[in-house]
C-alpha cells in the first residue's frame, strides 16, 4: 500500500467528489484498499479524494509544488494560496496580501480540512518587516470556525486598504455556510499606490507582468499581476503599499509579450493610475 495511506484501515469511509460517492473500506491488500460503494455513481477525472477522520501521511506541498513555488518566487509572484490546510507545516511557506500597506505580505488562512467533525479557526497573520509574523487572528476578529477555502484580497470598499473575501463552508451538504467579508477598518497611517495595467503588445489583462516599485529612500517592492489562486482569487489591478514613504522614486513595468522594460516617474501615491503598454 502507498505509504500515505497506512492509516486507513478496515471500516473506514472514503468520499470522492465532495461526497457524492462514498465507499467502505472491506480490506487491504499489498498496496491497494478494496472498497465497497455505499451509492450509485459516477466517478469522473479530476475529482477529490476524502478519507474523513484518517491522518493522511501525506504532504499537503508535494516536491512538484516546491518547484513551481520556487519559480514563482524567481519570477516575482506575490502570493501562494493552500487549499485542505490540515496543520501548521502546511502552510510556514505561503504569503498572500498586504492588509496594513507597509510594503510586506500577510497571511490569512482558510482551514479547509474536509472531516465534518474537525473545527478550527481561520487564522490571520501580520508580517513584521519581513522578518516574522504575528497572529492577529483573535485581535482582527478572523476566526472563523467554518471550513474556509478560497481567499480573496482587495479594496472592495475603495478606502485605500485591502479587505478579506473569504468562501466559507465545508464538502458536506451540512456543512454549507454562507461566504464572509472583512471590511478593512484602515488607520494605518501608511501609503500606497493603485496600479492597473492594459497590454498592448501583451495580454490586456497584462497577465504576468511584473512591477517594481522603487522608493526614494533606495528599497523596491515587487509585484506580479496575477489573480493568484484557483479557490480563491485577487483582482488583476494592484494595490501595493508603500508604508511610510511618500515619494516614489520610479516605477519599472515589465511586459510579457514583448519584452520591454517601461520606466514611470512622479507617480503619486494613494491614488490609482491606468498605465498602457508603451510601443517601444
Amino acid at each position: 500500500m502507498d505509504p500515505g495511506f497506512d492509516n486507513a484501515s478496515t471500516g473506514g469511509i472514503i468520499k470522492i467528489d465532495d461526497g457524492s460517492i462514498s465507499f467502505s473500506v472491506v480490506n487491504t491488500k499489498g498496496d491497494c484498499l478494496i472498497v465497497k460503494a455505499l451509492n450509485n455513481g459516477t466517478i469522473r477525472p479530476g475529482k477529490g479524494i476524502n478519507f474523513p477522520g484518517v491522518d493522511l501521511n501525506i504532504p499537503s506541498i508535494t516536491d512538484r509544488d516546491k518547484r513551481h513555488i520556487k519559480l514563482g518566487v524567481k519570477l516575482g509572484i506575490d502570493w501562494f494560496a493552500l487549499s485542505f490546510v490540515r496543520s501548521k507545516k502546511d502552510f510556514d511557506t505561503l504569503l498572500s496580501s498586504d492588509i496594513n500597506n507597509d510594503g510586506f505580505l500577510d497571511i490569512y488562512l482558510g482551514t479547509g480540512d474536509p472531516d465534518y467533525r474537525s473545527i478550527q479557526p481561520n487564522r490571520m497573520f501580520v508580517n513584521k518587516n519581513g522578518g516574522t509574523f504575528d497572529d492577529v487572528t483573535f485581535h482582527g476578529r478572523f476566526g472563523h470556525l467554518q471550513k474556509g477555502h478560497g481567499v480573496s484580497f482587495a479594496d472592495i470598499d475603495g478606502d485605500g486598504d485591502q479587505d478579506v473575501h473569504a468562501v466559507m463552508g465545508g464538502a458536506y451538504e451540512g456543512s454549507v455556510y454562507q461566504n464572509t467579508l472583512y471590511e478593512n477598518p484602515g488607520n494605518y497611517l501608511n501609503n500606497w499606490i493603485g496600479i492597473s495595467l492594459h497590454g498592448s503588445k501583451s495580454n490586456s489583462l497584462s497577465i504576468g507582468a511584473r512591477i517594481e516599485i522603487v522608493l526614494n529612500n533606495g528599497e523596491s517592492i515587487y509585484r506580479t499581476v496575477s489573480s493568484g489562486g484557483s479557490f480563491g482569487g485577487n483582482p488583476f489591478k494592484q494595490m501595493i503599499g508603500i508604508g511610510k514613504n511618500n515619494k516614489i522614486n520610479k516605477i519599472k513595468i515589465f511586459w510579457p509579450a514583448s519584452g520591454n522594460n517601461q520606466d514611470l516617474y512622479n507617480l503619486k501615491p494613494n491614488q490609482w493610475h491606468y498605465i498602457i503598454e508603451s510601443n517601444s
